[in-house]
């Protein structure tokens, strides 16, 4: 009990890399949550194999591959408008004289 509330006290930041899910158990595949690019986590305790780490309310475990100890950004919203059937854009002035 001392020894999980002192890795509580030493718990670091770290940022999601690639989108992943978290683990209820490091053996287990229940999840107990989903981490996006960008998501700021806390690190709780470093297994040789995985980490243990908390979003909000949510605890989980995750490869070590998936986080970065530097700010990463979430990749920018895009909007695809391929697939509309929009006008020619006629302005004067704007090269559609």
């Amino acid at each position: 009990m001392f020894l999980f509330l002192f890795q509580l006290a030493l718990a670091e930041d770290n940022w999601v890399a690639t989108d992943s899910d978290m683990k209820r158990w490091p053996d287990a595949e229940i999840v107990t949550g989903s981490l996006a690019v960008g998501d700021k986590v806390e690190v709780v305790f470093r297994d040789a194999k995985l980490v243990r780490v908390r979003k909000g309310s949510d605890f989980g475990w995750v490869s070590p591959s998936v986080l970065s100890a530097s700010e990463v950004a979430a990749p920018a919203a895009t909007m695809d408008l391929g697939g509309l059937s929009l006008p020619p854009l006629d302005l004067p002035g704007l090269g559609g004289e």
